[in-house]
């Protein structure tokens, strides 16, 4: 949650151990035992978010709540869709193993394999890059050998902790746009970027639409409307408005009765008067406190892609007094289950060979104690 000052703030309410088969029907009763125990009704969630298995989502449907799937999970399908999936990349990932254990074996050390990423397991990218670092001496000769660029550089804005559900629509348009130009570096890989834009297009088909995405991009100074198109734009922009609506408990239409409409021939010169009219009642709702608000903020310039949106509406929120609430309660959410990931992590720290025989109950408590006692020592 965003606290008033505009921090960012995260605590851990369950951690439960979830033995036997993980179906959809015991994933669907472990989260109805949670929300029972912490009081919360499902109609105050906004949104679950989840991994893409099969039964992740089912469950949540089956339990009755919103729910959206982790953003680099799905960035990591449809890579292994468009790229991994592909017999020459298959072969040149092969041919360079094999040229990794003669490095190896010419150093003296154990072959071993690069741990790999498992579709289905976010946190399985933490064991990869463990792997990098203890094969980094073989790496490096390797590199020098093939003259590989000494560093690989990588997006981190959607693997960041911090990343918000305000960085799904831009990370997605960028990349788009990135596959569909052509580059002068595109020989021999032209296929690749085509089959990946297609996964891409495929596995996020409809993010604009998703509500949570549209208002909490419209929201964040970094971005507001420049990555939506004019249509996209309207829509977002009237999801936004109807937040803004719903957040104040009272409407900002007037309580005149409407006036009475005139009666249609189906002439083409009734559509000259029905598309004017539609104008003017357009231009009425935009003189709305709210929609005032909306209109100016929309039209500032963005800030820059390193600032912080949370700082910015620290420092501007008496400016935009209806969108400063709904800015807290968009912006804290997640596109990534990063944090929940981390949890088994978490977890294998509490329960180590020398406490193996610690039961379920014990071990939630010690993960509760550990991952919210900076939120109460904070406070002291």
């Amino acid at each position: 949650w965003i606290d008033e000052d505009f921090t960012l703030k995260k605590a851990v309410l369950h951690s439960q151990e979830c033995s036997g088969s993980h179906t959809a029907a015991a994933i669907a009763s472990a989260f109805e035992s949670m929300f029972g125990k912490w009081k919360i009704e499902r109609e105050r969630v906004d949104v679950v978010l989840r991994d893409n298995g099969r039964n992740m989502a089912k469950a949540m449907m089956e339990f009755g709540v919103a729910t959206l799937p982790c953003m680099a999970h799905t960035l990591q399908l449809a890579v292994h869709d468009g790229v991994l999936s592909q017999r020459s990349v298959a072969d040149v990932v092969a041919l360079a193993y094999s040229q990794l254990e003669d490095v190896q074996k010419e150093l003296g050390m154990s072959v071993k394999r690069l741990q790999q990423d498992v579709a289905t397991r976010w946190n399985s990218t933490f064991y990869m890059m463990r792997s990098l670092v203890e094969q980094k001496r073989a790496l490096g000769a390797y590199a020098a050998d093939f003259e590989l660029p000494a560093t690989l550089t990588a997006n981190q804005d959607i693997s960041s902790a911090e990343a918000s559900a305000a960085d799904v629509i831009p990370a997605v348009v960028a990349l788009t746009r990135l596959l569909g130009r052509p580059s002068d570096t595109d020989r021999g890989v032209q296929t690749t970027k085509t089959t990946l834009l297609e996964a891409v297009n495929r596995r996020f088909n409809g993010v604009h639409c998703e509500a949570l995405y549209s208002v909490a991009t419209m929201l964040d100074a970094r971005y507001k409307g420049r990555y939506f198109d004019e249509e996209k734009k309207r829509s977002a922009r009237d999801l936004l408005l109807k937040v803004l609506d719903d957040m104040s408990g009272s409407a900002d239409a007037s309580t005149e009765d409407p006036p009475e409409k005139r009666t249609r021939t189906g002439l083409l010169l009734d559509m000259y008067d029905e598309i004017l009219e539609e104008n003017v009642m357009f231009e009425e709702q935009d003189k709305t406190a709210s929609a005032s608000q909306v209109i100016s903020c929309l039209a500032e310039p963005t800030i820059p892609r390193n600032h912080s949106p949370l700082e910015y509406w620290k420092c501007n929120q008496a400016r935009f007094p209806a969108l400063g609430p709904a800015a807290r309660k968009y912006l804290c959410a997640p596109c990534t289950s990063i944090d929940s990931e981390w949890l088994f992590s978490v977890a294998s720290d509490v329960i180590d060979d020398k406490r193996n025989r610690m039961d379920g109950e014990k071990a939630e408590m010690l993960i509760f104690v550990k991952k919210n006692l900076p939120l109460v020592l904070k406070k002291s």
